[in-house]
């Protein structure tokens, strides 16, 4: 009789290696081995299956070996997975870095309404006066990232999506969300907000949103303040490090 199973994916150089470990009780096993007490799982990424049996009186450091001898022999025995994976994530590399028309999203960006980069400045926080909170959406949508872009030859809005070019679209902003913006930090004491003119996305471009966090720097998440009001979400980043 099977328990649950329980598994893991191990990836190297080499690919994917999906481990499931099935607990069983002792005797009612069809492999010849009545003290067998686990059996192990191995599929590489070609379907192909190994397994490993596991009995209760054998030593950890006997199934750690064999685990790693039978993980070694499936991936040895597919030499062409590291090509076929480093050839995957370079076209991917390459959707994403040219996901974007830059020419013609800039001519986009010329003619239509302006968009705005929006800084909220408050007097104090955390005991440092004046510190800045440059704002970004946290959920803009493929429908609303593509209006604002032309995509490159065969390239299509998740090329930008899942991609930092989507990180600086998130950090600006309409005109009307820039008003709405303004009526509601109004209403907060002692904080500034100023607006700019924002630049065309660019592929090899990354926003605040995207910026890994710590140290001095992070993110302040305005819409989980009580009573937040705004239509849409934003966070905003900051950065204490060379504060006095």
């Amino acid at each position: 009789m099977e328990a649950k199973k329980q598994g893991i994916s191990i990836g190297s150089q080499h690919g994917f290696v999906n481990i499931q470990f099935h607990g069983l009780f002792q005797g009612l096993t069809d492999v010849d081995h009545p003290d067998s007490k686990y059996i192990t799982t191995i599929t590489g990424p070609d379907g192909s299956v190994m397994h490993i049996i596991n009995d209760s009186k054998g030593g950890m450091d006997s199934y750690a070996s064999r685990l790693r001898s039978a993980i070694d022999l499936v991936l040895m025995n597919n030499p062409r997975w590291p090509d076929v994976i480093h050839a995957t994530a370079d076209a991917q590399d390459n959707r994403r870095e040219t996901a974007l028309d830059e020419t013609k999203t800039a001519e986009l960006w010329a003619k239509s309404e302006p968009r705005y980069w929006v800084t909220v400045i408050i007097s104090e926080f955390e005991g440092y006066r004046n510190v800045d909170f440059d704002l970004f959406h946290t959920e803009m949508s493929n429908e609303e990232l593509s209006r604002l872009v032309v995509l490159g030859p065969g390239r299509s809005i998740d090329d930008v999506a899942n991609w930092y070019t989507a990180s600086v679209i998130e950090q600006t902003f309409s005109k009307a969300e820039v008003k709405q913006l303004h009526a509601y930090f109004s209403q907060w004491c002692s904080v500034r907000l100023k607006a700019r003119r924002a630049s065309p996305p660019t592929n090899d471009g990354i926003g605040y949103g995207a910026i890994p966090v710590g140290g001095g720097t992070d993110f302040y998440t305005f819409c989980e303040v009580p009573d937040y009001s705004l239509p849409f979400k934003v966070w905003g980043y900051f950065d204490l490090r060379h504060r006095g």
